[in-house]
């Protein structure tokens, strides 16, 4: 996997356009004008928030590293990178 793009919006940006409920503010990324496989990116995820009774999926802002695991891959870490 070799595609690469831009991420350059402030996460407060991204957090009013996609309606974030939880974001913690010191998960700021700098700006990367060459994101590749393996670095973190933000993501936008729709799920419940743990070790909470509420089961209702909350929109969160989070760090999250890119990249494709294939479904022979036995670990995370074993996935070409």
């Amino acid at each position: 996997m070799c595609g690469r793009y831009a991420a350059s919006r402030r996460p407060e940006d991204l957090a009013g356009i996609f309606e974030i409920e939880k974001w913690e503010p010191e998960e700021t990324l700098e700006p990367d004008y060459n994101v590749a496989p393996t670095k973190e990116v933000y993501a936008v995820l729709d799920r419940p928030l743990k070790d909470v009774d509420d089961p209702r999926p909350v929109r969160q802002l989070r760090k999250l590293k890119w990249g494709l695991v294939p479904s022979w891959s036995k670990t995370p870490r074993a996935a070409p990178g």
